[in-house]
């Protein structure tokens, strides 16, 4: 993360209006997760579905494909856009293989 205050605003499309906008305020005291803005800068503006935000952490997805499709779109300055996937990492499960799971249709 650079040095000093780094915000991450999230536009989290197909969820309710009250619940649609988020913030990530990064500092050297922590990390404060915001549902008004705060009023500092945004850096990066992250713009997908809650579902297509799960996969990619999940690493069901990845941020290249999604960003291909136009499920993930990533506003602000180019150089916090190329790093936000080191900020921002994959879960720590993320490369755990998952069984297959099949589904009775009837």
């Amino acid at each position: 993360m650079p040095d000093g205050r780094t915000v991450i605003a999230f536009d989290l499309a197909g969820v309710p209006p009250s619940a649609r906008f988020w913030w990530l305020i990064i500092s050297d005291p922590g990390v404060d997760v915001c549902d008004e803005d705060p009023g500092h800068p945004v850096r990066v503006t992250v713009r997908a579905g809650l579902r297509t935000l799960t996969l990619i952490w999940r690493g069901e997805l990845s941020r290249a494909a999604a960003l291909r499709s136009g499920d993930l779109i990533l506003l602000g300055e180019p150089q916090a856009c190329r790093a936000l996937p080191r900020w921002l990492t994959l879960s720590t499960l993320a490369g755990t293989p998952r069984p297959r799971v099949s589904v009775a249709v009837g």
